[in-house]
């Protein structure tokens, strides 16, 4: 499956012919549209801009993007261009690209009429480079009226690795105790859900020169096992699940992210070096084949439930767009 087509389950459409008396139908007995709900997307970066995109694509409401800063402001309303600039002016700046910052300045002074919020937030920054990053979540929580859904991008790092056993949404977690990184995400979960928060758990994002693939030619040797298992998910595949997970997705529900198809290193670099046109294998690993209980060797993961619950199709395959020579790696 070619990126970027995840498959929706949507209404059939209600045929109706023009007729006298169809036509003559009175306003009172004509069905109402759903209300629009608005989106906070906080984390514009790229998956977060494709998240915006789709649910502008779905017509549900406006989108608001927020940033850490106004560096990247300039590319997102280029890149976005439903997007307006933000206005100190405006106490509900909706529709607009904004920093934090910013935000919470329009949200104090709209405190005097009520506090500003939105129906649906998407948080999907990223925790590198973030001092309090827990905090930053819960901050984002404060913004989130319950109407919709709060969605937290988590990473499938949270599991445990495992070489005989398929990895699923309820799957064993690894010790935070022994993982900071883990520790980080898996605190910021449980602040989520403590309110009804939805999380979805990503596994390795990757685009045309983004991803497993482009990092393997890049280092072109390894110290890691050629045979752990990778799994991954193309930046639209993740960005049409999170929209499904806001339109169809159950509140306080964990899902998972990642094309059902566990790769090895190995054939990931040996792929990206033939869609390259340089020599195989790719990247050379040299780790040794590690032992049930050691870590390192990946695990196998399988999102069936996540896939069956919100209607969404996630299997576009990494390796597949590679022998068809849809992707490039930097050269």
């Amino acid at each position: 499956m070619i990126h970027g087509s995840l498959a929706f389950s949507q209404p059939l459409a209600t045929s109706y012919s023009r007729s006298t008396s169809s036509l003559a139908m009175s306003a009172e007995s004509a069905p109402t549209p759903p209300p629009l709900k608005s989106l906070l997307v906080v984390g514009a970066g790229v998956l977060g801009r494709r998240i915006a995109t789709r649910y502008v694509g779905e017509k549900v409401g406006l989108v608001t993007c927020e940033t850490r800063s106004e560096t990247a402001h300039k590319d997102i309303l280029a890149e976005l261009p439903f997007l307006a600039a933000f206005d100190p002016k405006n106490p509900d700046p909706k529709g607009c690209v904004r920093t934090k910052d910013q935000g919470l300045t329009a949200w104090n002074i709209f405190l005097k009429f009520g506090p500003q919020n939105f129906d649906n937030v998407v948080f999907c920054a990223p925790p590198s480079g973030n001092e309090d990053y827990v905090q930053e979540v819960k901050d984002a929580l404060k913004m989130w009226n319950r109407r919709g859904r709060f969605l937290f991008t988590s990473s499938s790092a949270v599991y445990g690795d495992t070489l005989t056993e398929v990895v699923t949404e309820g799957s064993a977690l690894k010790d935070p105790l022994e993982n900071p990184r883990v520790a980080k995400l898996l605190e910021a979960e449980a602040a989520v859900q403590r309110i009804g928060g939805t999380i979805v758990r990503l596994s390795g994002l990757y685009h045309e020169t983004r991803g497993a693939h482009a990092y393997f030619l890049k280092q072109g040797t390894s110290p890691s096992f050629g045979g752990s298992l990778v799994n991954q998910i193309h930046y639209d595949d993740a960005a049409s699940l999170c929209v499904a997970s806001l339109l169809r997705g159950e509140k306080g529900a964990v899902y998972m992210g990642c094309d059902n198809v566990p790769t090895t290193r190995s054939d990931i670099a040996s792929a990206a070096a033939e869609a390259k046109g340089v020599a195989a294998p790719g990247c050379v690993f040299t780790g040794e084949t590690p032992k049930e209980g050691e870590g390192g060797g990946g695990r196998a993961m399988c999102n069936d439930v996540t896939r069956e619950q919100l209607v969404v199709d996630t299997e576009a395959c990494v390796l597949q767009e590679l022998h068809g020579k849809a992707m490039t790696a930097p050269g």
